[in-house]
């Protein structure tokens, strides 16, 4: 189940399967064309076309986006590549930029087996 709460600051996304809580997806726009969005829980496949059609927007429209993920516990690699088509997006575009910050060892891993490290900025906040 898909729960949208949205005020004039922020947009939360909460998904929940069987009464369990996955992921919490929070976006917040913090000036012209820049976003922030937190992500917390379990980024799993099943979630990654939501994920996708959510913030494809954002990148199309040419947003600075930054990903706080400090409270992401799982990622798959279908939501790993979301990550990479939003960066192909602006890349394409030639407009808009994504960073990605606050990665637990265990995700930095997984970008890093990847290579997707090498074609995304992740840094500290």
């Amino acid at each position: 189940m898909l729960t949208i709460t949205e005020n004039a600051e922020k947009t939360i996304l909460r998904f929940e399967k069987e009464g369990e809580l996955l992921l919490t997806l929070e976006e917040a726009l913090t000036g012209e064309k820049q976003a922030q969005i937190s992500i917390s829980g379990k980024l799993r496949s099943e979630l990654a076309g939501i994920f996708m059609d959510e913030l494809l927007p954002l990148a199309i429209c040419g947003y600075a986006l930054a990903f706080d993920l400090s409270g992401l516990t799982y990622l798959s690699t279908a939501s790993l590549d979301v990550f990479l088509r939003l960066q192909q997006k602006m890349d394409e575009r030639k407009h808009g930029s994504m960073r990605l910050f606050g990665l637990s060892e265990e995700i930095l891993h997984e970008f890093e087996m990847t290579g997707a490290d090498e074609l995304l900025e992740i840094g500290e906040e």
